[in-house]
C-alpha cells in the first residue's frame, strides 16, 4: 500500500497530498481504502473498463432523480470543465465547484454534503 500511495500521489496537488500524508487518521484511511480497492483485482478492472466505454444510454436522454456533480478548481486529476460538461448534460442537475480545492481536497471537504444529498434523493 505504501508504494501505491506514493505513486498515486505524485498526481496531485501539495494541498491533497498535505491532507493526506500530514494527518496520520486521514493516511490511514487513505491506506486501507487502497487495500480494499485492490483486494478484488476484478473490481478494480471493472471500474477502469467502465470509463473507457459507452456506458449504453445517453446522459442527455437520461431521467432520474437529481445527480449532483462537486468539483475544485484546483483538480488536475478530473478537471472542473468534466463536472461542467456533464452538468450541461444532466437537466436539473446540481453543480457545486469550489475556487480553492482540488481532487481530494473538494472530497474531504464536501463529504457530509454530498452524503447528505445521496440520502435525500
Amino acid at each position: 500500500p505504501q508504494a501505491a500511495m506514493t505513486s498515486l500521489a505524485k498526481s496531485w496537488t501539495d494541498a491533497d497530498r498535505r491532507l493526506v500524508f500530514g494527518n496520520s487518521e486521514n493516511r490511514e484511511k487513505f491506506r486501507r481504502n487502497l487495500i480494499e480497492a485492490f483486494c478484488q483485482p476484478k473490481g478494480l478492472a471493472d471500474d477502469i473498463q467502465l470509463l473507457a466505454k459507452p456506458w449504453g444510454f445517453c446522459v442527455k436522454e437520461a431521467s432520474c432523480a437529481e445527480v449532483g456533480f462537486w468539483a475544485g478548481c484546483c483538480d488536475e486529476l478530473v478537471p472542473p470543465h468534466h463536472s461542467r460538461w456533464m452538468h450541461q448534460q444532466v437537466r436539473g442537475s446540481r453543480l457545486v465547484v469550489d475556487p480553492c480545492t482540488s481532487h481530494v481536497t473538494t472530497v474531504h471537504q464536501y463529504a457530509g454534503e454530498y452524503l447528505a444529498f445521496a440520502a435525500g434523493r
